[in-house]
């Protein structure tokens, strides 16, 4: 056990008797102790303030202010409460030490003053006082230590929460990047066989037609053909071919435009070089992801989600294209499932509610106001609760089952807007008019770093 070191511990003795303080410090210091004495409690209370000891020796009566008071006062300051103090005093009745004792005061000492005895208290509570320090001192280091290890703890947790985050987007860059090349090599393939098909069906629709001129006058000319071409006519319904191949070109020649656009518009998403910086119209983008999700927007079962484009006359801006096709695909398909998912809890819950989206409509808006551009996409879709709103930009925060995708896109669509773009995007959802997303963009803004940023092909 620690004792207390005499040279490291002051005594403050308060007394108003001159002899009692005589015999007090030449006891004390004849112990190796810091003595420090007071006749007066005010005179105490100015000693403490300057240099406060580790333990006070205090007469209870005293003129002016007795030891009670100023017990008391020492009591009441933060930086003195600590301090252990022993009432020197003749009272012995019990009243006055139990008063003494809920005051504060550690002990008492009687007089007339036994010289061992003193000795013993004061060393004793000396010692107590020093393990008290210790103790607080240990209490404080060991809460910094926590506090610290907390703070570790939550700064690791964000560091490998930015790692996770940073590697999905390495790999997701790696995606688009392996997308880009595939769609590229996809489009040149496709295209030069729906080019040539395409271009054959214009000069097959002008044989088909001067075939069908001959046919009509041979009829005119030979109407009575040989028994062998007549049993041959017979078996073919000749005016059904004739009208119908027309049809059939028309048909082929549709399709093929069909494939051509399709094919484009992959190309205009993909955007094989998803790191170049330059002016761009944000309709292209909107359009080719429309019609990519055209397929879903008009899945068999009914009713169709209607898409209702506003447009409004907006400027080319400075953009990374790829990354703002991006952007679009995610909030249309976030769009588009949140519908699907009301239609789907509607048939399986009867749900009444869910069930009234009898018309489900996306609403895609563009409109300049000063030097942005803005981009409002809308649905009439149940919207999204409030409590995870605060929620839908957190990474890998996802409502949708387990394995269908990371919970990413709503993320690297903020990051890629406010980051990349300089801009802002901004949700507002409820039951009752489904959810709103705002981008606003400005038209010309410094090119930002590209460096980690990925673009991410799930959605939250």
């Amino acid at each position: 056990m620690p004792t207390a070191s005499p040279m490291n511990n002051r005594v403050l003795i308060v007394d108003d008797n001159p002899t009692n303080l005589e015999v007090l410090f030449a006891c004390l210091d004849a112990e190796g102790w810091e003595v420090v004495v007071a006749q007066s409690g005010a005179s105490a209370l100015q000693k403490v303030e300057h240099a406060p000891p580790n333990l006070i020796l205090l007469d209870v009566m005293m003129p002016e202010m007795d030891g009670f008071e100023t017990c008391l006062r020492l009591k009441r300051q933060v930086h003195t409460c600590d301090i252990p103090v022993i009432f020197l005093t003749a009272l012995a009745d019990t009243a006055n030490k139990v008063k003494g004792l809920k005051l504060g005061a550690v002990d008492y000492i009687t007089k007339p003053f036994e010289r061992r005895e003193i000795i013993v208290r004061v060393r004793h509570h000396l010692r107590l006082h020093q393990l008290n320090q210790s103790l607080i001192e240990s209490n404080q280091r060991l809460a910094q230590e926590v506090c610290d290890r907390q703070a570790s703890e939550a700064d690791l947790a964000k560091t490998l929460q930015n790692l996770k985050q940073l590697q999905h987007q390495l790999i997701q860059t790696e995606k688009l990047s392996s997308l880009g090349t595939m769609v590229a090599g996809i489009a040149h393939e496709f295209n030069n066989p729906i080019n040539f098909i395409q271009g054959n069906l214009k000069y097959l629709a002008k044989d088909m037609h001067e075939i069908t001129e001959i046919l009509s006058l041979y009829q005119q000319e030979y109407p009575e053909p040989s028994p062998a071409l007549k049993s041959r006519v017979s078996q073919t319904d000749l005016p059904f071919i004739l009208s119908d191949l027309p049809k059939m070109l028309r048909s082929m020649s549709t399709g093929t435009e069909r494939l051509q656009a399709i094919v484009a518009s992959l190309g205009t998403f993909a955007n094989l070089n998803h790191s170049e910086y330059r002016t761009y119209h944000l309709h292209e983008a909107l359009d080719s992801t429309l019609l990519l999700l055209e397929n879903r927007l008009q899945k068999s079962h009914p009713p169709i989600i209607k898409v209702t484009k506003r447009y409004g006359d907006i400027p080319r801006l400075s953009c990374y294209p790829s990354q703002l096709n991006q952007v679009c695909l995610n909030i249309l398909t976030n769009a588009i499932e949140s519908i699907e998912a009301s239609k789907t809890n509607a048939n399986s819950d009867n749900n009444a509610e869910l069930a009234t989206i009898a018309d489900p409509e996306i609403t895609v808006e563009t409109f300049q106001t000063g030097n942005n551009i803005t981009i409002r996409i809308s649905d009439n879709g149940p919207g999204i609760p409030a409590a995870i709103q605060p929620q839908i930009f957190d990474p890998f925060f996802t409502t949708k089952p387990v394995g269908i995708n990371k919970g990413m896109g709503l993320t690297m669509s903020h990051q890629i807007i406010t980051e990349r773009h300089n801009g802002q995007l901004e949700v507002e959802s409820s039951p009752e008019s489904g959810t709103s997303i705002t981008i606003l963009l400005p038209i010309h803004a410094p090119q930002p770093p590209l460096h980690s940023t990925a673009i991410a092909t799930t959605t939250a």
